[in-house]
């Protein structure tokens, strides 16, 4: 395909892309709303795609550093399966207190893109992609037994901090040209949870800041794209682009200061104990 980032916003899309309770009806009635709605709304000429999805390439990357005392993996590449529509990932990331290092921790981001074959037939039409994400974000921050900031009228500070997070998006791609997008008129906001504890010291006053220390959050729900095509050529041949990326981070470090203990960690799972990111169905009218 050749394109690594969103053109619209710049934003990366690829640079090297407990358990499964739902329902049925669950699963449905949101796909069940659009389809009742779409025909009405854009014309009668409607085309519905669901798992398997024939001819879907999955591109994915894997990155991760680590520095001092910390580790970061991923513990499974981003995935996507035609016969299911699930796509997923898992990464993980943790950092420790080291007397000597004053910087403690790691990062891994998992990425995936998924071209997904459309046939759009007229110059215009609309595209309707609803998925259902099942999420685990999950993170762990311990405070450390002493913080001891050298001189308080200066500067010095103990921080611990986790965060795991999960953004993606989708859009339509001319893919004989390679030259012509169409984006959702909607963003998928995704989820984040951060967690951190502080004390800091600046100019003879100290203070002490913690958001969330230890959080294990479960982020479930349904999101509908819809992108509206105009001027497509409809000799030529066309892809859906559903991309996400799951990140987590920790860091345990201190400046100014001698710290004893502390630990951080966070925890990303899209893939596993029906986890994931679903493809539900793709509505073409």
């Amino acid at each position: 395909m050749g394109r690594t980032t969103n053109p619209r916003t710049g934003r990366l899309l690829i640079s090297e892309p407990p358990r499964m309770a739902w329902a049925p009806s669950a699963l449905l009635a949101p796909i069940l709303v659009l389809l009742l709605v779409a025909p009405a709304a854009i014309g009668a000429h409607v085309v519905v795609l669901a798992a398997p999805y024939a001819g879907a390439v999955p591109v994915s990357s894997s990155s991760s550093w680590v520095y001092g005392c910390g580790h970061a993996t991923v513990w499974k590449a981003g995935f996507f399966k035609a016969s299911s529509g699930k796509a997923g990932f898992i990464a993980r990331s943790s950092g420790t207190d080291c007397a000597s290092i004053t910087s403690n921790g790691g990062q891994a981001v998992a990425t995936l893109a998924t071209w997904v074959p459309l046939p759009i037939t007229h110059k215009t039409a609309s595209v309707i992609a609803v998925i259902h994400y099942r999420v685990w974000l999950a993170g762990h921050v311990v405070k450390w037994t002493s913080c001891g900031v050298i001189n308080t009228s200066t500067y010095g500070y103990c921080h611990v901090v986790a965060y795991a997070a999960l953004y993606g998006g989708a859009y339509l791609v001319d893919t004989t040209t390679d030259a012509s997008f169409w984006w959702p008129s909607n963003d998928w906001a995704g989820a984040t949870q951060y967690y951190s504890d502080g004390y800091y010291c600046y100019g003879g006053s100290c203070q002490t800041s913690t958001t969330s220390t230890t959080v294990h959050n479960q982020v479930t729900g349904t999101f509908g794209f819809w992108i509206n095509v105009t001027g497509a050529n409809a000799a030529d041949r066309f892809a859906l682009v559903l991309y996400a990326t799951g990140s987590t981070g920790a860091d345990v470090y201190h400046y100014g200061a001698t710290m004893v203990g502390g630990n951080a960690s966070a925890y990303i799972n899209a893939a596993s104990h029906g986890e994931g990111i679903y493809l539900a169905s793709v509505t073409i009218a």
